[in-house]
């Protein structure tokens, strides 16, 4: 009886997984998205040194931009700019961003703000 309940809940242990590894496939790699050329990047970002996950950024002409609803969950102000529209989400360039410095650190991949 104790052995099913835990290959039960190894199994559903790794469906899990299996479907967080899927929601965090870029969608590049699922289809093509013609209205611009922006590469994602997956980084861990901190404000002001507290941890706020992992999101998608998007790097493009040397360009960082964060996606709308991300920013917005950092209370920070959309800008007054034109967004680069990504699968349907909005995305805003983070030098547009009136007062926001940030630091985007190449070899740990991550994206420090302060």
């Amino acid at each position: 009886m104790v052995v099913h309940k835990i290959n039960g809940i190894k199994s559903l242990n790794a469906r899990l997984l299996l479907l967080a590894m899927l929601t965090l496939t870029p969608p590049a790699a699922l289809a093509e998205d013609p209205d611009h050329d922006a590469d994602e990047v997956f980084m861990a970002v901190l404000i002001n040194g507290q941890t706020q996950g992992t999101v998608v950024i998007l790097r493009s002409d040397g360009r960082l931009f964060s996606g709308a609803q991300d920013l917005r969950r950092w209370h920070l102000r959309l800008p007054n700019t034109a967004p680069l529209t990504h699968y349907s989400e909005n995305f805003f360039a983070l030098d547009a961003l009136a007062g926001l410095s940030y630091k985007f650190d190449e070899s740990s991949r991550s994206d420090q703000r302060a």
